[in-house]
């Protein structure tokens, strides 16, 4: 397995997260990639100005088949490019191969949610396109 994880830090409350994500993409993820087994965890945890990122797939090969999938190519780039123009940092960025017993796995395996710092839900509805 695969573990992925990165901060994002904003310049202050005020900037917003990026809402390139849609309920096209967020289908597309579940069908392609949750459902099939592929991507077993992701966890976000928030405050106001930090996104922390925990995201673990089955494999090598399923991480770069993730971030080389064309279809979602122009989300991951428009995301990085909005961060840039609003000042967003991403940092501690690490990519290692994990077993069963990570921390992680055991305490996320099948999860798939966005937290804030004090383990309540966000709503989601904040990060996706309006149509």
């Amino acid at each position: 397995m695969i573990k992925y994880k990165d901060v994002l830090t904003k310049p202050d409350a005020l900037t917003h997260w990026n809402k390139a994500l849609t309920m096209d993409i967020m289908d597309y993820i579940n069908a392609n990639y949750v459902i099939t087994g592929k991507f077993i965890c992701h966890v976000g945890v928030f405050t106001d100005t930090t996104q922390s990122s925990t995201l673990i797939f089955s494999s090598q090969e399923t991480f770069d088949e993730y971030f080389n999938d064309p279809f979602l190519l122009d989300w991951n780039t428009a995301k990085a490019a909005y961060n840039t123009a609003n000042s967003i940092v991403r940092s501690g960025v690490s990519v290692e191969t994990i077993n069963e017993t990570d921390p992680d796995y055991i305490a996320n395996a099948s999860m798939h949610v966005l937290k804030t710092d004090d383990q309540y839900p966000v709503d989601i509805e904040q990060f996706i396109e309006p149509v």
